[in-house]
C-alpha cells in the first residue's frame, strides 16, 4: 500500500521518496526532509522538480510518517519571492534547496546511495488532493 494508502496495484506511477536526514537549523531537532524522488528506472529526480506533484499528493499523515513537515511556500532572504519547501517536523522552519542540495552532495560524494535514502513509496498525481 502506497503512503497515501491507495493499492499498488491501482497505480501506475509509482515513485520512491528519498529523504535526508539532519538537524534543523533552527530547533536542532531531527527531521527529514525530502530531497527527491526515484522514478520508474530508478531516475532521480530532484524536490525542486517534483515539490509542486509531491504537495498536490502527500497528506499530513503521510508527511508525518516520513518525519517530514509541511510542505509549503516559503520565503528566504535568497528567495523573497518564495518557492515551495520542506518544513521542519518540529518548529515548520524552512529547510532550504540550497542546503538539502549542498547536503545530499556530500552524501553522494562520501559514497552514500538514493537507495540508502528511501522512506517511502507514493503515486504522484498532478491535481488537488
Amino acid at each position: 500500500m502506497a503512503l497515501d494508502g491507495t493499492p499498488f496495484a491501482a497505480r501506475t506511477d509509482i515513485v520512491a521518496v528519498l529523504v535526508l536526514p539532519g538537524r534543523c537549523w533552527r530547533c536542532r531537532r531531527m527531521t527529514y526532509p525530502i530531497v527527491g524522488i526515484l522514478g520508474p528506472c530508478h531516475v532521480f529526480r530532484p524536490f525542486s522538480d517534483v515539490a509542486e506533484q509531491l504537495a498536490a499528493t502527500l497528506t499530513k499523515e503521510a508527511l508525518r510518517k516520513l518525519g517530514t513537515g509541511a510542505i509549503r511556500r516559503r520565503r528566504s532572504r535568497v528567495r523573497p519571492d518564495g518557492y515551495l519547501s520542506n518544513g521542519c517536523q518540529h518548529c515548520d522552519a524552512i529547510q532550504g534547496d540550497f542546503p538539502l542540495h549542498e547536503d545530499l552532495a556530500a552524501f553522494r560524494a562520501d559514497g552514500g546511495a538514493f537507495s540508502e535514502l528511501v522512506a517511502g513509496h507514493v503515486a504522484l498525481r498532478s491535481g488537488p488532493r
